[in-house]
């Protein structure tokens, strides 16, 4: 019996040790990655990151601050966004490594994500940290650039000198002085990526200089969706091209100022203090923090 009951022992012991590996691989180990706590109304409190041994500038942000000390006051917004309408699509365009799709599935858990990130070495960051955090049901990760056509196009990507994880690779030339490198890329526009199903709840646009494009890529998205859409406007931005368009749409313009939301308007100025923008329809209440 004592052989018996040892041998019980070492089964039962065995069956819990491979069904905690077999966990461990569609979760994901957290060991070595960077815990993000949220606020405790979110559906799921924190998320995970990989540092990147202190390479990357987000993790670096939000370890030092908080969540909410990475592209001061957006995140918040952000988050508000996805409060107010608690279910449907998010579309991040420019994900980079993750830290905007992560928290939009952790404030709410019937929100889900397709997320496109189209420079190869920040993909595979991308992918590793919604595995990470057992999030790949919820999310679609794909490597397009986004933009007004479907086409091939180039991909510009800045001097690496500065050893950080890259954050502004463009399909814009122009939008670095020094470019380090550029590569062929598949070209994608948001109205034929998502021509119905899902309904889009909230779009995040953050292509360094392009994102003009990839909202007129998306102006039949956003006319019958009416998604509250986060953009970033930057000095050399066609200030007249995203107004037209915000008048086309019917959505009003709020930049997003360190101390808080400007009051909203018709037209797209560049802030100098307020590079991120949140159009919201005119008949949208406007979030709130």
């Amino acid at each position: 019996m004592t052989e018996i009951r040892y041998f019980l022992m070492l089964y039962v012991r065995s069956v819990r040790l491979i069904w905690r590996q077999i966990t461990n691989f569609q979760k994901g180990s957290k060991e070595g990655m960077v815990e993000i706590r949220g606020d405790k109304d979110w559906d799921i409190p924190t998320f995970f990151m990989d540092p990147c041994a202190g390479r990357d500038q987000v993790v670096n942000a939000v370890q030092a601050g908080g969540w909410k000390h990475f592209e001061t006051p957006m995140p918040q917004y952000f988050a508000a966004a996805v409060k107010q309408a608690q279910k449907g699509l998010i579309v991040d365009v420019g994900a980079n490594t993750g830290f905007y799709s992560l928290l939009s599935l952790c404030v709410s858990r019937r929100m889900k994500v397709c997320a496109y990130e189209p420079f190869p070495p920040v993909f595979k960051i991308l992918q590793e940290n919604i595995i990470q955090n057992g999030f790949s049901k919820r999310v679609t990760i794909s490597p397009f650039a986004v933009s007004n056509a479907n086409a091939v196009s180039t991909l510009y990507v800045p001097d690496a000198g500065h050893g950080l994880v890259e954050t502004s690779a463009s399909l814009n030339a122009e939008f670095k002085e020094h470019i380090g490198g550029h590569q062929s890329v598949t070209v994608r526009k948001l109205d034929d990526l998502h021509p119905r199903g899902s309904k889009v709840a909230i779009v995040k646009v953050d292509a360094e200089g392009h994102d003009l494009d990839v909202l007129l890529g998306a102006e039949t998205l956003i006319k019958r969706d009416r998604p509250i859409v986060f953009v970033e406007v930057l000095p050399r931005a066609d200030q007249t091209g995203l107004t037209d368009l915000l008048q086309r749409c019917g959505y009003q313009d709020v930049a997003l100022l360190p101390n808080g939301a400007s009051q909203p308007g018709n037209r797209v100025v560049y802030e100098a203090q307020a590079w991120n923008h949140m159009w919201v329809p005119q008949e949208k209440v406007i979030p709130t923090v």
